[in-house]
């Protein structure tokens, strides 16, 4: 399972109004990655600490995870994105996370492949680097087999 992390830039951050609660998304240009027309919710925690689904009011939508990321990077607004992906740009300071009490579930990670008697050397190899990854990084992945 992948992390999540509500993150924008600190440019962008400077010039909104504090967020300290989850009704102030509402307030807040987000960046998503669904296909246009499609509801757009994030799942935050809730006051009893239970996953629930938030809509939120879309301002930009972009197809991809990378596109969203230099988007964030760039100031145009929030984003919900995993933390592996922006765990070097919090890190540094480039993305600040916001309403952090508030993350919820991860995504999953699948692996699927044909059912062989064997498994193909580079799927092994993907498996086993993921399988590291989540021991070495449990702030990022969380694996369960």
């Amino acid at each position: 399972e992948q992390k999540r992390v509500i993150c924008a830039s600190p440019s962008y951050l400077a010039t909104r109004a504090p967020i300290t609660k989850k009704e102030d998304i509402a307030q807040h240009d987000c960046i998503v990655g669904r296909p246009i027309g499609q509801r757009h919710s994030w799942l935050l925690k809730n006051a009893k600490g239970a996953t629930e689904s938030v809509d939120i009011s879309a301002r930009h939508e972009i197809a991809d995870c990378e596109g969203i990321l230099q988007s964030t990077l760039s100031g145009a607004g929030l984003a919900q994105l995993p933390v592996w992906l922006v765990k070097q740009y919090l890190d540094d300071g480039q993305l600040c996370p916001v309403l952090e009490k508030f993350n919820g579930e991860g995504a999953p990670i699948s692996i699927v492949w044909l059912k062989t008697p064997y498994i193909l050397p580079k799927i092994r190899v993907i498996i086993d680097e993921i399988i590291a990854l989540s021991s070495r990084h449990p702030d990022i992945f969380e694996a369960s087999l």
